[in-house]
């Protein structure tokens, strides 16, 4: 790969570019470069997206599920006698003080839920602007070191029986959206145009696989060794970011920061600017609607 900048003649030649000043890997200049590239060649064009997605997706994978049980575990403590240390909601939900549990953890999902849209509509603009104005690479350490605070919280109540109120609160505010949005803005500044859709896609679905991946992982190895790798998996992610982990936004394309902009109600208008907007901000509300919805009731 070359150090500076360099000519780009034709199609066959890498559409990338590194930036030596900075050490960032950008999309050539120009909207159309004929029809979208192959997987293989896509692949290389996200670089080191790829595979710090894999790896984060499968500690993500490992505990995602399994943590609506830590909730179980922590409210059956209030209807029954027994030691927080015997108290296991993940392998036998029957017993009864699990039962009581599960009201108190659908009244936390509510209030959560009420809770999570308020809260992006707050931090989701202000991240985007973020990365505008200091880089994906910033944004995205900033963002995965927060998302995973819940994850750290968590330790703390598996291995020292700590409260878990902590890793609710911090939930809503930071999780795994906010880093797929500063992703997603990566990969645009890497691909060329008529690849971003696909290399966004293809992300996304390297993600599902590596989090089913982890998933099936978590799922032979327990409770405390799949929060223990999970924990391990997010300090050789955050690694891999601060050491190896390349700029996609080049200074000059960078916005200014100002505070009007960190407004949530300043991002609003964007929602209605056309009409496939409207309809891509409706199809999305209904989509999440439903997906929620039904997510509530499929962990138990």
């Amino acid at each position: 790969m070359p150090s500076s900048e360099a000519t780009y003649e034709g199609q066959a030649a890498v559409p990338h570019r590194l930036v030596a000043d900075e050490g960032s890997i950008r999309a050539p200049e120009g909207d159309v470069f004929g029809p979208p590239q192959g997987k293989l060649h896509i692949l290389r064009q996200l670089g080191m997206i790829v595979p710090f997605t894999l790896i984060a997706s499968i500690g993500n994978g490992m505990v995602k599920p399994i943590s609506s049980y830590l909730a179980l575990n922590f409210f059956a403590r209030n209807h029954t006698g027994l030691h927080p240390g015997d108290i296991h909601c993940e392998l036998d939900v029957t017993s009864s003080y699990c039962q009581q549990a599960l009201v108190d953890v659908q009244m936390l999902v509510t209030v959560m839920s009420l809770a999570m849209p308020v809260a992006q509509l707050i931090h989701l603009p202000a991240a985007g602007v973020f990365s505008d104005a200091y880089g994906r690479r910033k944004a995205l350490i900033l963002v995965y070191t927060l998302s995973n605070l819940a994850l750290l919280f968590s330790d703390l109540f598996v291995f020292f029986d700590a409260p878990l109120w902590f890793a609710w609160v911090i939930t809503p505010f930071v999780n795994e959206q906010v880093m797929t949005a500063v992703l997603s803005a990566a990969g645009v500044d890497i691909l060329d145009k008529p690849s971003r859709a696909a290399g966004i896609g293809l992300v996304h679905a390297l993600d599902t696989i590596a989090y089913v991946c982890g998933l099936l992982l978590g799922l032979q190895m327990g409770m405390r060794a799949s929060f223990l790798l999970a924990t391990v998996g997010f300090v050789v992610s955050l690694l891999f970011l601060l050491t190896l982990y390349p700029e996609s936004l080049p200074p000059e394309k960078r916005s200014q920061l100002n505070l009007r902009s960190l407004m949530p109600w300043d991002s609003l208008p964007i929602l209605w600017r056309n009409s496939v907007l409207q309809h891509l901000s409706l199809v999305m509300m209904l989509s999440a609607f439903i997906d929620v919805g039904t997510s509530r009731v499929l962990p138990f």
